[in-house]
């Protein structure tokens, strides 16, 4: 069986889950917020929407393009989110770990 990576938009194409089993994103592109300070409620929001909708379609989350640092992964999985891209393995090892 083969699969692809699926973007935003898939969530809306009727597409089968099994081809596109998970959703990525540019965060940069969708979210103005940047991992200082907190979540706006309107990014939390939207991020939840997203989750919602992958979830209920059987599909998996991921983001990339986004802050690369503990309080981000913390929203990330505080919302659902299935999937950390991060090209700091050591830091986010640490982080899993304590949490």
């Amino acid at each position: 069986m083969q699969a692809m990576d699926g973007d935003l938009a898939d969530l809306d194409s009727g597409t089968p889950p099994d081809l596109i089993p998970w959703i990525s994103s540019n965060w940069a592109q969708q979210f103005k917020w940047r991992g200082s300070g907190s979540i706006p409620e309107t990014d939390k929001l939207k991020l939840q929407q997203i989750v919602a909708k992958a979830h209920q379609q059987g599909r998996r989350v991921r983001f990339w393009g986004a802050p690369d640092q503990p309080v981000f992964w913390g929203e990330l999985l505080a919302n659902g989110v299935d999937l950390i891209n991060t090209d700091d393995l050591d830091g986010v090892q640490r982080f899993l770990l304590k949490n």
